[in-house]
């Protein structure tokens, strides 16, 4: 092969290769906020529910009684406060008790050994980085006919935990 054939070659496949690293680059980017979101959830979901579980301890009480147990909204603000750094508030959380049986919600004023307790924390995660990674991404994947693998308006991260009462 002739040198002059190969002139200009590196221009031509410059652009491509440039377009391949920054839709790695940013798909990595949106994945990743995505997956933090998702593991500071599971781990805040974790926390609420041994806290919604658990039981104050009085030695010198006769018996438990709902003032020692934590109330639905002690439970949410535990959560929001826990999972701040990814912007849950206390709507974002909702609590459920099934009784022993499974036949039965209750509330956790009414918690009894063998009760089931579930925290789900769900997010939206729409922030700018998210928006401007996911579209460039998607831009950047139409050049290869992969149409939109991000939602560029956002995305819902979820996380549920459940423990017994004992």
């Amino acid at each position: 092969m002739n040198a002059r054939s190969e002139r200009g070659g590196a221009i031509v496949e410059a652009p491509m290769c440039i377009c391949i690293v920054f839709l790695l680059g940013f798909g990595c980017l949106t994945l990743v906020q995505v997956m933090w979101t998702h593991i500071h959830l599971a781990s805040a979901a974790r926390d609420v529910t041994r806290y919604a579980a658990r039981v104050e301890y009085d030695p010198s009480a006769a018996s438990v009684t709902a003032s020692r147990r934590r109330t639905d909204v002690e439970v949410k603000q535990w959560a929001a406060e826990v999972a701040s750094e990814a912007g849950v508030t206390a709507s974002d959380v909702t609590v459920t008790v099934k009784a022993a049986d499974g036949s039965t919600t209750k509330t956790l004023d009414t918690l009894s050994p063998g009760d089931t307790v579930t925290v789900t924390i769900q997010k939206y995660v729409n922030n700018p980085l998210y928006q401007l990674a996911a579209s460039t991404t998607n831009a950047l994947a139409g050049f290869f006919h992969a149409h939109g693998p991000f939602d560029p308006t956002g995305v819902t991260v979820q996380a549920t935990a459940s423990t017994y009462v004992e």
